[in-house]
Parts: structure tokens; C-alpha cells; sequence
């Protein structure tokens, strides 16, 4: 397998999900990936498949044992070493080897938010490839035959808003399937302590957190979600692995993560 290695550094926006670049800022990261992948593509609009140049299906080349190209399909290479922009369309829309993805782990981090006596929350490294871009914009008009040219990266936009309507809904929806965990008599009172004190925090969702933007909000574990007797241990944010901890940041993690700021309701001066 023809795995290819390079240091990329590419511009990001001006602030997290937004669309102006005039500041010069960049990031860097590392692609370990496949060095050509072979795309399928559709052919033309007047298909049953949708529009002309859709991503049908992407394939690391030296896995590409035989199989029979679609007849709606046609096919292209993509290097990942033709270019900065090839390279970081392979790590978007290309395969995991062995379970990884070419740009390597995600990171995410806490946030400092809320009460505290209420858990914190996290976000996305924001100056991750697949924050700063649009993978979704890849699906479409990928490559035009014509100039045997991809299509240049744009910025993903902001993520749909999180209004108190939907955090109601699914306050309410999480209330409404846990009655019965209160509701039958032979629930003994211990559980029942619990599950009352869990529900009575769900019902001052969103209010106890009305300093914070609601994409933010994190949302309780449940008692059962708690209950080591069933493989859960209580959760924390400080032994989930796969979170960047406050006090674990990185001066390269506060680089990044100064990508959110400002944002009312979080405290981007926490230690």
C-alpha cells in the first residue's frame, strides 16, 4: 500500500465558521494516507442518480482489485501529492487505514461553561481540516472533466442554530421516556432519589444554562447511563480519552482553540 506522508499548512477563516480570510491565519497538519485514491463519479444530469460530477464512491487505489465501474459512473485518479488542495480533498473524503483517518485524531476539548456544579461541555478542534471545510460541498461538482481540474475548497458554514425550541424538545422527549422510573410503585426509593434528582436538573434545561450558547449545552448522564453494575462508570470529562482536558491544553491546543473567540457564556480565560 502506497501510504504518503506531508506536513500541510493551509488558511483558515478569520474566526470559527466564518468566511473571511483577511488575517492570514494558518494551521498545519499531518496527512498519513493513501497516495492515490480512484473516485467514481456520475456522468451526467439526466440520470437516475442525481447530477452530473457526484462523488458516487471513493476507493484507495491500491484496493481497487477488479471491481466493476458503474455504468452510470466514470472514473478519476486523485494524488494526494499533485497539490495542497488534492492532498487535503484525499483526507476528507478518502478511506481510513486501519481504522485511522488520514488527518489523524480528532481532537476535542473542554470548554469551561455553566454552573459549576454542572459539567463542562467540549468542541471540535476548530481549525481542523474538517472544521474549516466543507465536506459536504465535495459531494457536488467535485471535478470538471473538461479542465481535469478538482474544485476549490470552500469554507463550511455555520452549523444549524440550536434554539431553546429544540432544546426543549428534547428535554422534554428524554422526560417523557423516563417516567415509568418514577412512576411505578416498586421502584425502590435509593433509584428513585436518583432518577427524580436527574429529572428535576432536565426540566431547568435550558434556564440553568442561559448564559451559554446552546450549541454548547451538555447534556447530563442519566443514572442508568452512570451505573457501573451495567459497564457504565459515572462520567466525567476528565477521564473521557478522547477530550483535551482545560488543565491538559497544549500551548498548540490554546492556539487552537482561541479559533472559538469570543463567545458570550464561556470562559476563555480558564486555566
Amino acid at each position: 500500500m502506497a501510504i504518503y506522508k506531508t506536513l500541510l499548512t493551509y488558511r483558515i477563516p478569520d474566526e470559527r465558521h466564518g468566511q473571511a480570510d483577511v488575517l492570514g491565519k494558518t494551521s498545519t497538519i499531518q496527512y498519513e494516507g493513501p497516495e492515490k485514491l480512484i473516485l467514481w463519479l456520475t456522468k451526467d444530469e439526466d440520470n437516475s442518480w442525481g447530477k452530473a460530477n457526484r462523488l458516487d464512491d471513493v476507493w484507495d487505489a491500491d484496493h481497487m482489485t477488479e471491481r466493476p465501474l458503474p455504468g452510470h459512473c466514470y472514473q478519476v485518479e486523485l494524488d494526494a501529492k499533485a497539490g495542497d488542495k488534492e492532498c487535503i480533498i484525499a483526507g476528507l473524503i478518502g478511506p481510513c487505514i486501519d481504522g485511522k483517518n488520514p488527518f489523524g485524531y480528532l481532537k476535542r476539548y473542554e470548554v469551561k461553561v455553566g454552573p459549576d456544579d454542572m459539567p463542562n461541555s467540549f468542541v471540535t478542534d476548530p481549525t481542523s481540516p474538517f472544521e474549516v471545510y466543507s465536506k459536504a460541498d465535495l459531494n457536488e461538482d467535485l471535478y470538471n472533466p473538461e479542465t481535469k481540474k478538482f474544485k476549490n475548497l470552500v469554507y463550511k458554514e455555520p452549523c444549524v442554530e440550536v434554539t431553546d425550541d429544540k432544546i426543549r424538545l428534547k428535554r422534554n422527549n428524554i422526560l417523557e421516556a423516563t417516567d415509568y422510573k418514577v412512576a411505578a410503585a416498586d421502584v425502590p426509593a435509593d433509584i428513585r432519589k436518583e432518577w427524580e434528582e436527574y429529572r428535576q436538573k432536565l426540566r431547568d434545561y435550558p434556564a440553568t444554562w442561559k448564559d451559554v450558547p446552546n450549541e454548547l449545552i451538555p447534556w447530563i448522564k442519566s443514572p442508568e447511563e452512570n451505573d457501573p453494575k451495567k459497564g457504565h462508570p459515572p462520567y466525567s470529562i476528565k477521564t473521557d480519552p478522547t477530550i483535551v482536558s482545560i488543565e491538559d491544553r497544549t500551548a498548540e491546543d490554546k492556539k487552537a482553540i482561541e479559533q472559538m473567540w469570543p463567545i458570550d457564556g464561556v470562559d476563555e480565560n480558564a486555566p
